[in-house]
């Protein structure tokens, strides 16, 4: 038994556990369990994602964002408040920032990109998406960004459907977009 406050899938039937014991650990398909050692407090993981060379991604809210390979920490990246992490079709790797916009990581030289928060009307982002074929889908809760060539698009949310915190790209590329219930 594993008692868990969240769970990252990160496909071929993984998934991270994020524990009630601030513990992540890695349970395989055939539920094999690996307790993973870091070097923070595993409460504090946002958001977790693998890339398809297999590092680890995790966004660790106050401590910025962490790339892991084998166990080992490969690299740290001091973003303040990081909440969400995608890679895109080319690789690179999106974060989020509660207080201080997007960052994208180049895979190949691992050089950042800062869009700060003036591109989102003076306010941190709190998910992120990838939208194939068009772009970066990105919030503030009450605007949608999408993110695409270095332009931005505005989509404004409708009062009645605040805070936007979540986003799903259906088969169709029609976006279905809402709020994670806090119950």
């Amino acid at each position: 038994t594993l008692y868990c406050k969240d769970v990252f899938p990160v496909g071929n039937n993984v998934r991270y556990v994020k524990s009630y014991f601030n513990e992540l650990v890695k349970v395989s398909a055939n539920f094999d369990k690996e307790k993973l050692n870091l070097p923070f407090n595993a409460s504090r993981i946002r958001s977790l994602i693998v890339d398809t060379d297999g590092y680890l991604w995790i966004a660790v809210y106050g401590e910025g964002v962490f790339c892991i390979k084998n166990n080992l920490v490969v690299r740290h990246f001091g973003i303040k408040d990081a909440l969400g992490l995608l890679q895109d079709h080319e690789k690179n790797i999106w974060i989020s920032s509660e207080s201080d916009g997007v960052y994208m990581i180049n895979h190949d030289i691992l050089e950042q990109n800062h869009f700060e928060n003036s591109n989102f009307d003076g306010k941190g982002l709190v998910q992120l998406c990838n939208y194939p074929g068009k772009g970066i889908l990105c919030t503030n809760t009450q605007t949608v960004f999408l993110l695409h060539n270095n332009s931005f698009l505005r989509f404004p949310v409708p009062e009645s459907l605040q805070p936007v915190n979540m986003f799903f790209v259906l088969n169709n590329s029609e976006l279905l977009m809402g709020a994670r219930s806090l119950m």
